[in-house]
């Protein structure tokens, strides 16, 4: 049938109290390993949560400049022509020439010898190219080569536009600019930007007098400027990160910048920003740090201060620091001994002391707290923002903003904190041609795997952090404030910022679900960490059904990642409550929630979500209270095996075959759905749909669909032996 848009139905009959987490389903995530039974020797993998560089979103890389009085703009017309030209197409006598004219002044004015000119012409080009048809006749005119050879200009202001105007043009025209500046050697022009600016700021006196706050203003927008240029590169692009880590002074010059009492917050925020994400899975950082033990002690007693704001940016900033911590310790809780495994301890607790203090925010109620200022915050009728920006309204719903964004990046960190640190270790890859086409029949002839491969296979431990930590994340609640920032928003709230006519409100509601959607995810992960036997009565009857009614009536603006984290949220306790037998008998999940479960399996449009939905279906069919049902979850999942065009979904239906009809209790059903020979009729399709897909998997997935292919002869023979 066709896919439909992923909702939860069949559900009215739940209530809750509470509203439970997520686990946010990706296809790039670390694996781990799940217990096998006797016809699974080959390592049988499943996903768990890995956050992402690219999933933060902290601030945003743009800067719309101003123009100041006699800024001349590039005609949209203008620019529209100009690139019909680019393309080959013909364009009048007069649109080219306007064209020509406008794109001079532009050009020209960043050779100007008086400096104001330049500084305004980087300004004006800073906000032409946000417009994607201005940057064609701007690069062709050599834009690029002249704002990079102003990031070395003797005016400190020209250098902070250059500096702005680039980090919009990497915005706007992508990869094939930033290919094109990098040619041009920005990398060196930008380091050189930010070191000589930096040494300006350490010739300013602290505390900046009256008589100097022109110079340290415009001493500081340069360094932000430059190193929000730098970390937007850092973040996407393989070679600035390179070269970052490759130079002797950009580590040390950025850690400079962790000074609360000489930088400004939106300075801070920003190195704080770009040294976590130079940090994450950079060897050379971590070897840095580890030689380098004040500057490690410095990014420490920054978490213990209270700094000059106790919320907004420099919240953002701590957690930015507790995120380098995390960053700079990854892995290391599983190698180091003795004094060394105490100081990464030390480490990773001071950073989960943050993300406590954070996370006992309740956003939620600040939210509503926010509502009586929604008629304040109204986009102006004649789209001058900056009469918003300046009201007081706009200051506290920033401020809360401000919040949002701090709490996604610690709910991330504690979700990489929690995950193992050890990716890939799923089933081996095999791209020899010659052992793809002959590995099925040898497999279904050849012995099992060792036992001391099944042995291997079963360890799912943690190992990104110590028995220390993980004692101390749950003796510290973290869990329950993890759990506490999954609740929706009322729907008055919703309804108030679905309805205003205010950017600022928009985009809090959406930074609000963010955080919801990461600390589901958050919460996956940690349920390897806590002990549900230990759990209150009722708890996982609770959990599931909060689950359940939270897919069914997702907040407004809610997309196909809010689904896919309910669904796998849902996945990731039912996996969990397999290895508590106890727990397990005490769930009941209905008849109308397993269909409703089957329907999503077959029908949701996020691949994703119908994984997620397959992994239920493999759970639920484990538990001896759903034997009755055991027959219409085998139809599904045989379903999906023959008629979905996701090859992930496909294995994961089929790893779902193998955990529910593994033992000879089930045959009778196995026999029913005549399961041998349809999975015998699949070995030749599943290689050959596999060998078609291969080149064009991501690494993870293609391992999952190897192993799927390993074990599906193995369990087919499994199967035959039994009778």
């Amino acid at each position: 049938s066709a896919r439909q848009a992923c909702t939860f139905k069949h559900c009215q009959t739940y209530t809750h109290t509470h509203t439970f987490f997520f686990f946010s389903l990706s296809l790039n995530l670390s694996l781990t390993t799940r217990t096998q039974s006797q016809h699974d020797p080959k390592p049988r993998t499943t996903m768990k949560v890995k956050g992402k560089k690219k999933q933060r979103q902290r601030r945003r890389h743009n800067a719309v400049m101003t123009a100041g009085p006699g800024a001349v703009a590039l005609d949209p017309a203008a620019a529209a022509a100009a690139n019909i030209a680019a393309e080959g197409g013909a364009v009048p006598a007069a649109a080219a020439a306007a064209v020509n004219t406008e794109v001079a002044q532009l050009v020209t004015s960043l050779s100007d010898s008086d400096e104001t000119r330049r500084e305004l012409g980087c300004s004006m080009i800073g906000g032409a190219v946000m417009d994607k048809l201005a940057v064609s006749p701007l690069l062709q005119a050599g834009v690029s080569a002249k704002l990079v050879s102003l990031l070395r200009d003797p005016a400190v202001a020209v250098r902070s536009e250059a500096a702005g105007a680039l980090r919009n043009l990497t915005l706007s025209g992508g990869p094939v600019v930033i290919e094109r500046l990098f040619a041009e050697d920005l990398m060196n022009h930008l380091a050189f930007a930010l070191l000589d600016t930096q040494t300006l700021v350490g010739q300013l006196p602290v505390p900046v007098p009256p008589a100097a706050a022109g110079l340290a203003a415009s001493t500081f927008a340069a360094l932000e400027n430059t190193l929000h240029l730098l970390w937007h590169l850092c973040e996407t692009t393989a070679a600035a990160m390179a070269f970052f880590v490759a130079s002797p002074q950009l580590l040390p010059s950025l850690v400079l910048c962790l000074q609360p009492a000489r930088y400004p917050p939106a300075v801070l925020l920003i190195a704080g920003q770009c040294l976590q994400t130079v940090t994450e899975d950079s060897p050379s950082a971590s070897a840095w740090f580890a030689e380098n033990a004040a500057a490690v002690q410095g990014c420490v007693d920054l978490l213990a201060e209270a700094g000059p704001e106790t919320t907004g940016v420099y919240r953002q900033f701590q957690v930015a620091v507790a995120g380098t911590l995390c960053n700079i310790t990854e892995g290391q809780a599983a190698v180091a001994e003795g004094a060394a495994l105490e100081a990464v301890v030390a480490l990773q607790m001071a950073a989960l002391g943050t993300f406590e203090r954070l996370l006992a925010i309740d956003a939620a109620a600040a939210f509503v707290g926010l509502m009586p200022l929604a008629p304040h915050l109204a986009d102006p009728a004649d789209g001058d923002q900056a009469k918003v920006e300046a009201s007081p309204a706009q200051a506290q719903a920033q401020q809360f903003c401000s919040l949002l964004h701090a709490q996604q990046n610690a709910l991330e960190c504690l979700t990489n904190l929690c995950a193992d640190s050890d990716e890939g270790a799923g089933a081996e890859d095999n791209d020899d041609e010659d052992d793809w086409e002959d590995e099925d029949e040898q497999l279904l002839e050849g012995p099992d795997a060792s036992a001391a491969q099944a042995a291997q296979a079963a360890q799912g431990a943690l190992t990104g952090v110590s028995p220390a930590v993980t004692q101390a994340i749950l003796s510290r609640g973290l869990p329950t404030m993890v759990l506490s920032k999954c609740v929706s928003v009322s729907k008055e709230v919703q309804h108030v910022c679905a309805q205003a006519n205010s950017k600022v409100l928009r985009e809090a509601l959406a930074a609000f679900i963010d955080v919801q959607i990461r600390a589901m995810g958050c919460l996956s992960n940690m349920l390897q960490l806590v002990q549900l036997q230990d759990a209150p009565a009722g708890f996982v009857a609770e959990l599931w059904n909060g689950l359940f009614a939270l897919g069914s009536d997702p907040p407004a603006g809610a997309d196909s990642r809010f689904f896919d984290s309910v669904t796998g949220a849902m996945w990731a306790l039912l996996r969990v409550l397999l290895q508590t037998p106890a727990l397990a008998t005490a769930l009941a999940p209905s008849t109308d929630q397993i269909r409703t479960i089957g329907q999503l399996a077959l029908n949701a449009e996020s691949v994703d979500t119908r994984v997620s939905a397959m992994g239920m279906l493999g759970c639920l069919g484990q538990l001896p209270q759903n034997a009755e049902l055991l027959p219409n979850i085998g139809v599904v999942l045989f379903q999906s095996i023959s008629t979905d065009a996701s090859l992930l979904v496909v294995c994961e239906a089929l790893n779902s075959v193998f955990d529910v009809f593994a033992e000879p209790v089930v045959n009778d059903t196995w026999i029913r759905l005549q399961g041998t020979p349809r999975l015998t009729a699949l070995v030749p399709q599943l290689k050959q749909r596999a060998k078609a897909a291969r080149a064009h998997l991501d690494p993870d997935v293609r391992s999952r669909v190897q192993e799927t292919r390993i074990n599906l002869p193995r369990f087919i023979k499994y199967k035959q032996a039994q009778g």
